[in-house]
């Protein structure tokens, strides 16, 4: 009897080292999955990096990283990835979110499909903004020049007068006969005559009337 109950304890012994080198199994198997994002800024670098490790190699797994919600990166891998990306601007701050998606964890349960976020400061002064100068442009003077009037001076008519030849008379003879014209001066002196005694009885007349007044 004793035989047997020797068998039914080394069973019994045999079944629980199954048992528990199942558990520690599947528990060996939740804890490898691993995955993270770490990120720095030094001597004027930013540099951001994913490790991913310890998948199931067959499964569908893809990876997802942005930068200050920008897509910096994506892919997918087997049992791990690792990727570095050290050209980040030093001169501003990171935000990188990792996010890893698993069909063996579709909804997250497990840990193994998850979101990581980390944070990087910067480290580098950025340049001074300068502005060049506006170029301006100078238009030169518009050129004007004004030809000289024409000023044609009419054509002076000089007009010479004729002078007629001067005559020389002859001298007129010292006798004192003139020339017979045929005029007679008769009638001219009788018309005279008439005149003054006219004149003078037209005065007498009116002293007359005068003295008698």
């Amino acid at each position: 009897m004793s035989t047997s109950r020797s068998r039914v304890l080394a069973r019994t012994a045999v079944i629980g080292i199954f048992a528990s080198t199942a558990v520690f199994g599947m528990t060996g198997v939740a804890s490898a999955h691993a995955g993270k994002v770490t990120a720095s800024c030094a001597d004027e670098k930013s540099t951001v990096t994913v490790t991913l490790h310890d998948y199931t190699q067959g499964s569908t797994n893809t990876w997802t990283l942005t930068d200050n919600g920008e897509e910096l990166g994506k892919g997918s891998f087997g049992k791990g990835h690792q990727q570095t990306w050290d050209k980040q601007d030093a001169t501003i701050e990171h935000d990188y979110v990792l996010t890893v998606k698993t069909s063996d964890d579709p909804t997250g349960e497990k840990k193994w499909s998850f979101t990581d976020k980390v944070h990087a400061d910067a480290c580098k002064k950025a340049a001074p903004t300068t502005t060049p100068p506006a170029e301006t442009t100078t238009t030169p003077p518009a050129s004007t020049t004004t030809p000289p009037a024409e000023t044609t001076a009419p054509p002076v008519t000089t007009t010479t007068a004729s002078v007629a030849p001067t005559t020389t008379a002859a001298p007129v003879p010292a006798d004192d006969d003139l020339a017979d014209t045929g005029a007679s001066i008769a009638l001219p002196l009788a018309i005279g005559g008439v005149l003054v005694l006219g004149g003078a009885g037209a005065l007498i007349a009116v002293r007359r009337r005068a003295s008698n007044n």
